[in-house]
């Protein structure tokens, strides 16, 4: 296998990213944190067959996804009445959390797999592109993430 340069990790990271791979944890900003599928389709001008590949790719990690996500949203339900309670113990909360970090870095790990076979479907060009329209993506949701927060307290 050959040397794997800055450029090239940045350009992984990119395209990672694109489908909430490297993103913030799982909780935070569920619904800005993913890039609009459609116009990233659109402007990545997929053929017919890297379109089916990728939907087969989905495919085949959307009950595992769907399955741990279902977990992750159970758990933290949990863990949010563990905090509101007085008679769970720190140690409880605690236990709680990590079993959530743990969800968390399983669904982190099938989106990464997922992710990786989705590369090998785009061509060099495509993956160029794919980094531009995530970065455009990547300034709006950070202006938005610090429009909420200046909100938060």
């Amino acid at each position: 296998m050959g040397h794997l340069s800055i450029a090239n990790l940045k350009s992984i990271l990119t395209i990672f990213s694109l489908f909430g791979i490297l993103s913030l944890p799982v909780y935070c900003y569920p619904s800005l944190a993913r890039p609009p599928y459609k116009q990233i389709h659109l402007g990545l001008k997929l053929t017919s067959s890297q379109q089916r590949q990728i939907a087969e790719i989905k495919n085949r990690y959307r009950v595992s996804l769907e399955e741990r996500e279902d977990a992750f949203k159970e758990t933290e339900e949990q863990l949010r009445n563990f905090m509101s309670s007085s008679n769970a113990s720190t140690d409880e909360i605690r236990a709680k959390h990590f079993e959530l970090r743990g969800i968390a870095q399983e669904i982190e790990e099938l989106r990464f797999n997922s992710m990786l076979e989705i590369r090998q479907v785009l061509n060099p060009a495509q993956r160029l592109q794919l980094s531009k329209l995530i970065e455009k993506h990547r300034q709006k949701f950070s202006q938005t993430i610090r429009q909420e927060r200046k909100h938060e307290f």
